[in-house]
């Protein structure tokens, strides 16, 4: 029976052969990439991709990489040079198929990162930054208190009539999903340069409205509980049509032409 189910759902596993133990600021990572079919006890044939994550002592994923496998084989190298702090960072290394098996399937490696020598060729200090912090290893990060930001949250845009046009008034509904809320979210809609178009408020439930004239240079979504975090919004387009419906009266019938599309009032 075991052996019929390891057939029918084989796992894999990663692992990566590194070419240092630790790095400088400014180095490079350099890799040699094993994956193994467990129930055949052999590298593997199942994935032809394997993703290698960098990850910041936080928590943040600094970099993606997709190394191509060749029967379980690959090499690829991450560069340092966005690193800014020195401390202790993280590699993760998986398949899409490794990911059926939870976050603890995955290849995770934490290892020191010095800051950039003063004298360029001396690697004889190993210095890390006091203010970089120190952290625990992956399993055991403590996670931010915010309710906004203690799990993965997606937003959703949706104008009303299926899209924005530069210079016509148009309602947004936001939904705010991935996480249960006991507050209401505050957010703003901010212009390319930074000024402040409007505002809003999400209830508990995660969905709000705003109404905006949007600009033809683009503007973002903040989020401004806890750590700020912007989400683009979808692209306006120079011209087309939308549908704006509201319940003004039940006898009434309102035309407004504003030079592109036509606005009906219900």
């Amino acid at each position: 029976m075991i052996d019929a189910f390891n057939r029918a759902y084989p796992q894999e596993k990663a692992y990566l052969h590194f070419d240092n133990t630790g790095y400088f600021i400014g180095e490079t990572v350099r890799f040699k990439a094993y994956v193994v079919d467990c129930s055949l006890d052999s590298l593997s044939r199942l994935s032809s991709v394997l993703y290698v994550e960098l990850v910041s002592p936080g928590g943040d994923v600094l970099e993606t990489r997709k190394i191509r496998l060749e029967k379980g084989l690959g090499i690829g190298d991450i560069k340092l040079d966005n690193v800014l702090t020195s401390g202790f960072y993280e590699i993760r290394a998986y398949t899409r198929w490794m990911v059926n098996w939870g976050s603890e399937a995955c290849f995770s490696r934490v290892f020191p990162v010095f800051r950039r020598p003063e004298k360029e060729g001396d690697y004889s200090r190993k210095v890390i930054d006091e203010k970089s912090g120190v952290w625990r290893l992956p399993d055991y990060r403590d996670t931010p208190k915010d309710p906004l930001f203690s799990s993965p949250v997606k937003v959703g845009f949706y104008p009303e009539g299926g899209r924005l046009i530069d210079g016509v008034e148009t309602t947004v509904a936001v939904d705010i999903t991935g996480k249960e809320f006991t507050d209401s979210i505050r957010g703003s809609v901010l212009s390319s340069d930074g000024d402040t178009l409007t505002s809003f408020v999400c209830g508990p439930e995660g969905r709000g409205l705003f109404r905006i004239t949007p600009p033809s240079e683009g503007m973002r979504l903040v989020l401004s509980e806890g750590r700020r975090r912007g989400y683009e919004l979808p692209a306006s387009e120079a011209e087309g049509c939308a549908l704006s419906v509201d319940a003004v009266s039940s006898s009434r019938t309102h035309h407004r032409r504003n030079h592109r599309y036509w606005i009906i009032y219900r």
